[in-house]
């Protein structure tokens, strides 16, 4: 992100599972944190169903305030 962006989106792309039970795990690094301002990652996991219709299948959200 650039300086002090208000947000971002990002596609991680196609994940391919081949059976259910699965976990996906990602591993994410945020830099240069606007000092004071509270910051949000969501992750939003969906499937694209027979007819092509994108399915939510699972939601996370993490706050967190960094620096004072």
């Amino acid at each position: 992100m650039e300086g002090c962006q208000d947000s971002l989106k990002l596609d991680l792309g196609d994940v391919y599972l081949e059976s259910q039970g699965r976990i996906v795990q990602f591993d994410l690094t945020l830099k240069n944190i606007c000092p004071g301002k509270r910051t949000a990652l969501a992750v939003i996991l969906t499937e694209i169903d027979t007819s092509g219709n994108e399915q939510q299948r699972g939601l996370k959200t993490i706050k967190q305030r960094f620096g004072h």
